[in-house]
């Protein structure tokens, strides 16, 4: 019988020429390394998790929250602002639009709580009637004019009111808002480093009065117009509508 190996996995009469592979004891086997990598080996910081990423953001609403107190009118512009007298060092100035914006929002939402509250639809809305915008486009003194009510009352028009200049060129403040709420409120960052709270707070109302006076007025109660079906109504504003046309 000539030298070989037994096959003792299969058959035992089976004979190998070669020496069956195999892991002897004087080898090593590489393991795998399953701890946890070092941060102190990385190129940079472990990006934040999803955790971390709620819990800043969640600081930094609360932060926010409170620097800004408004009063609303009817038409939910602010009539009356307050800005907290910590705020530069509570804040970052780029963040006074974003706190301007959440103190807008607590404010309408308590405006707007007892209607919510009562379901009463049309205390929330801020559209007119179907009356009240023919009214408001048969006083229109100007096709220009008659255009942005038409416009407003779809939603398509928007109102922007801005503070003075400042240095940098820009407006300490800029709000914009349609028929509805207040849509932005910004800041500018450069101006509010080193402004008073208290000139914050006027330049903002500045704004929401600029905004009052472009928009326009709705009203059911047509004078001349009193004795007029919603109708009728529809049809002189259609006539107008043409009238304006013609002139313009």
């Amino acid at each position: 019988m000539t030298g070989g190996f037994y096959n003792h996995l299969d058959d035992p009469d089976e004979f190998w020429d070669e020496k069956p592979l195999g892991v002897s004891k004087s080898q090593s086997v590489n393991k795998i390394d399953v701890s946890p990598p070092n941060p102190s080996a990385s190129f940079g910081a472990a990006p934040p998790t999803s955790t971390s990423r709620s819990e800043n953001a969640a600081s930094n609403s609360l932060s926010r929250a409170g620097m800004f107190e408004m009063t609303l009118d009817d038409r939910r512009l602010p009539v009356h602002v307050s800005v907290k007298r910590n705020i530069h060092s509570s804040l970052d100035p780029i963040h006074f639009s974003a706190a301007a914006m959440t103190g807008y929002t607590i404010a309408l939402w308590k405006k707007l709580a007892p209607s919510i509250v009562q379901r009463d639809v049309a205390a929330a809305s801020t559209l007119p009637s179907r009356r009240a915008k023919f009214i408001a486009l048969l006083n229109a003194k100007s096709a220009a004019e008659f255009e942005v009510i038409e416009n407003a009352t779809w939603g398509n028009c928007n109102f922007i009111g801005s503070g003075p200049t400042t240095i940098t060129g820009q407006p300490s403040v800029t709000a914009e808002a349609g028929l509805g709420s207040v849509s932005s409120i910004h800041i500018d960052p450069h101006w509010a480093a080193t402004a008073r709270p208290s000139d914050i707070a006027h330049d903002i109302v500045q704004c929401a009065d600029q905004i009052r006076q472009q928009r326009p007025t709705f009203h059911e109660e047509g004078g001349s117009w009193a004795h007029l079906s919603d109708d009728e109504l529809e049809n002189q504003v259609r006539e107008y509508r043409q009238f304006l046309t013609r002139s313009h």
